[in-house]
């Protein structure tokens, strides 16, 4: 029998000898690295101080991550062409929708200098309400700032003035001349016939002007928003019974307003 020593003598030399058959071993503690990232150092939060991607954890914004804050702003053509579209199409849609109610669109605008110069006043309460808006927000003015600044504001902002005076010109026309020429003229004949005159010309004003404002949907106090415009522009052709105002108004209002959003106010 053997002794204990050489029984150990004898198992070592067996395991010894079947080590020597296995491939070498990876450490188990060590993954796989990618092709390329050996030469990519691990970065530290500290390492990561004035880098404008990483922020002071050293985590990454989303942003990089495919997904930007702000809409890129377009090329000035585009917006045109697309402004062109849509608001030419309105148009186009209410001249065809007037013949076949048999209202001719172009018979309800009266080219006087009254009633342009009225329109022209009348902008005033719309821009003192943006103003005070944008530079005290308050409540939901607060979160359409935001909106306004990084979702509408970058899509006009490479635009000249005379390109921002010809998108709102084109919008001025289009839906007044839709809206309040060819929507609300017909509710109000409508709405008249079976709740009166009296009611039924506010009845018409409020029902477009929620179309108008639900059509302008970015969010839901901008919505809100454009329906108490649509509500005042609706007044006006009410009071005044001549579409050039409400389209003098309109046109007035879009221009000013995206010159002093795009230039003056997040100018940069």
């Amino acid at each position: 029998m053997d002794r204990p020593e050489e029984q150990a003598s004898g198992m070592g030399g067996h395991e010894e000898r079947w080590d020597r058959t296995l491939p070498p071993r990876a450490s188990e503690d060590v993954c796989p690295v990618p092709e390329g990232a050996a030469s990519q150092p691990e970065r530290s939060p500290e390492s990561a101080v004035g880098d404008p991607l990483v922020d002071a954890a050293g985590r990454r914004p989303v942003k990089e991550m495919g997904r930007s804050e702000r809409v890129p702003p377009l090329e000035p053509g585009a917006i045109l062409r697309v402004g062109a579209a849509v608001e030419g199409g309105l148009l186009l849609l209410a001249v065809g929708l007037g013949w076949l109610i048999g209202q001719p669109i172009w018979a309800k605008i009266h080219w006087n200098v009254k009633d342009a110069l009225a329109g022209a006043v009348l902008t005033g309460p719309l821009l003192a309400g943006l103003w005070l808006g944008v530079n005290y927000p308050w409540g939901p003015w607060g979160r359409l700032v935001r909106v306004l600044e990084q979702f509408v504001v970058p899509l006009f902002r490479r635009c000249g003035v005379w390109q921002l005076a010809a998108i709102s010109l084109l919008a001025g026309v289009g839906e007044e001349v839709l809206f309040r020429g060819v929507f609300q003229d017909a509710a109000v004949q409508w709405l008249s016939g079976l709740w009166g005159q009296e009611v039924g010309v506010w009845l018409a004003v409020g029902a477009v002007s929620a179309v108008f404002g639900l059509l302008h949907w970015i969010s839901p106090f901008y919505a809100l928003l454009a329906g108490l415009i649509g509500a005042y522009l609706g007044w006006q052709r009410i009071q005044s019974g001549n579409l050039l105002g409400p389209i003098v108004s309109h046109a007035l209002y879009d221009f000013i307003a995206l010159v002093y959003l795009t230039k003056r106010r997040f100018a940069g």
